[in-house]
């Protein structure tokens, strides 16, 4: 007999005595019994109960025998209950009591999931386009990318590559790149925004990433936070709180063959005017598949999400969402090539990988950053007085070679 059998004898002899005692209350007293109080008698606790060896071990030692003596002696303890008790009249009552507490510990509670309906219109809502144009035509090509709102405050959760061309914005001169934050579909333009925070080992590790695309190869790091700060439209106030997504911060998910949804803005298939004029918001629902670890740990950074119509250039720093519970499991990072996006393979970083990160590179917890007392403005300015200057100039020197 193993350890679990015994355990499971224990709680057995437990309620079965607990049902030989009400019924004896039951018939002799038409008492009700009050099972909340109830108190099982110490003289039906079954005691001495130990962990019973595996069958091939029974003669190694005599304390294997003894333990399987006890074990012999339970299970006497229940002949002995079950020969020397006379059963009286069942009451009914207390019948289904006990079936109803045994179906409880027995029968594990569904999971009730949200309705893709429901999921898609919390993505919708949370989603924005982060569009990045240069001045008059300038260096660079417009920049579109996605993000998710994470905190009603108007924390944006994006990839370090799209939030980068914060970093440039005065390069070659001041103000030459504009970054603005666009909601809705076809997309508008609605909130301007600072950059909060950018991984410092994504832009160490990818400072050539603007000239070489090709570099952006496992996803490790590439996350930022943007702090939007105000509206586009001349007289308007931002909104009392943002529609937003809270992040799954518990470890060891997604699991794989999980449906999740997928929300972005891809523009793959677009022009720089269309992207301008004619960029519409896309979702999707798949199934997780493979999961990545960076290290031996075995924590889940990067997990895949096969092809889907959001596997276009543009989705970067989209949302990932559960069904399970509508909160963020990760942000679009990456996707391999194919003719056809059903042909691709996107690949997104998780939200425990992301907070791991935050926390070794600032030693800060993102749970704290976006509990509503946290000082979101005095956070933000830390990054621009401690970090901003040099991961600025580690881009810059790559942009002037």
């Amino acid at each position: 007999m193993t350890n679990s059998k015994i355990i499971t004898a224990t709680v057995w002899v437990g309620l079965i005595s607990i049902f030989l005692f009400l019924v004896g209350l039951s018939s002799s007293h038409e008492t009700v019994v009050n099972l909340d109080t109830f108190t099982m008698p110490s003289e039906l606790v079954a005691t001495n109960v130990t962990e019973e060896k595996n069958p091939e071990h029974l003669e190694t030692s005599e304390a294997t025998k003894g333990n399987t003596d006890e074990a012999i002696e339970v299970q006497e303890d229940l002949d002995t209950i079950s020969s020397s008790t006379s059963i009286p009249p069942i009451n009914k009552s207390v019948t289904e009591t006990v079936t109803k507490i045994v179906e409880e510990i027995s029968v594990p509670k569904p999971v009730t999931l949200m309705t893709t309906t429901e999921v898609n219109t919390l993505a919708r809502n949370a989603l924005v386009n982060i569009l990045c144009t240069s001045k008059g035509g300038g260096l660079f090509a417009p920049a579109s990318g996605s993000g998710i709102i994470i905190d009603p405050r108007g924390i944006i959760l994006t990839n370090a590559h799209v939030a980068q061309y914060f970093l440039i914005r005065d390069y070659p001169a001041p103000n030459s790149i504009t970054c603005t934050i666009r909601t809705g579909s076809p997309a508008v333009n609605t909130y301007k925004a600072r950059l909060m925070y950018i991984s410092q080992n994504w832009v160490n590790n990818n400072r050539t990433a603007l000239t070489n695309t090709e570099q952006l190869v496992n996803g490790s790091d590439d996350f930022a936070l943007l702090l939007i700060t105000e509206t586009t439209a001349p007289n308007s106030s931002l909104p009392e709180s943002f529609n937003y997504i809270e992040p799954n911060i518990e470890p060891g998910l997604p699991t794989q063959n999980t449906p999740v949804l997928l929300a972005g803005y891809p523009a793959g298939f677009l022009s720089g005017i269309s992207i301008q004029r004619d960029l519409y918001a896309s979702t999707s629902v798949v199934n997780t598949r493979e999961t990545i670890s960076y290290d031996a740990t075995g924590t889940i950074d990067l997990f895949a999400l096969g092809g889907s119509i959001v596997a276009q250039q543009g989705s970067s720093g989209g949302g990932v969402i559960r069904f399970d519970d509508g909160k963020l499991q990760g942000i679009i990072s990456l996707s391999t090539s194919g003719e056809s996006t059903d042909d691709r393979n996107l690949l997104a970083i998780s939200i425990d990988h992301i907070r791991r990160t935050l926390i070794a590179e600032t030693f800060v917890d993102m749970v704290d950053i976006l509990k509503p007392t946290s000082n979101l403005i005095g956070f933000a300015n830390s990054f621009d007085e401690d970090i901003r200057e040099t991961l600025t100039e580690i881009i810059v020197t790559e942009l002037d070679r």
